[in-house]
């Protein structure tokens, strides 16, 4: 395979693993959008989103035993330079669809990390942009906005990301170019 290289080092194409890990069951999805915030801050309090990384919010339905059947995948979301438990009940345009179009749906989380990193040495906000893209391209999360067409190679590297552990309803492997 011939790789495109960037004028910029920061460019070159890379291969990223993640490790998922959830799911969290966090509410059923209310009709008012100051709710669903309320909501998500009185939820997200674990240790384990007291890291930088990538998440999904999917919708899904309890089963027997605590387990739940996996439903839509709603929002890829990325929290660089701050806890995800931070950032995920921030502003999000994508929230205002979850409560529009999916208010009384149980509400599920994922969180990931970054497991491996090849090709490139220095964890960046633009590498984690990328990241963010790639998965929003190759998974069309039904309410994110940005990326959901295109993946503009021109003004990102090519990247390959290979998901582990707790990753559905997410490809396995996505590869952008």
């Amino acid at each position: 395979m011939m790789y495109k290289f960037f004028e910029s080092s920061s460019r070159l194409p890379v291969k990223v693993e993640l490790r998922w890990s959830g799911y969290w069951e966090l509410f059923i999805v209310p009709d008012d959008i100051g709710e669903l915030y309320e909501n998500l801050k009185n939820k997200i309090d674990s240790e384990e989103f007291d890291k930088f990384g990538f998440y999904m919010l999917l919708t899904g339905e309890p089963t027997q035993k605590g387990k739940f059947k996996i439903g839509k995948l709603l929002y890829i979301g990325q929290a660089y330079n701050q806890k995800i438990g931070e950032r995920i009940p921030q502003y999000h345009r994508g929230y205002d669809c979850i409560v529009e179009n999916h208010s009384g749906e149980y509400l599920y989380l994922a969180v990931s990390e970054i497991l491996q990193l090849d090709g490139m040495g220095k964890i960046t906000q633009e590498l984690f942009d990328d990241i963010e893209c790639c998965l929003i391209y190759k998974n069309k999360p039904l309410c994110n906005t940005d990326c959901v067409n295109k993946y503009n190679s021109e003004l990102r590297r090519e990247i390959q990301i290979i998901n582990h552990e707790n990753y559905s309803p997410i490809k396995e492997n996505c590869k952008c170019e």
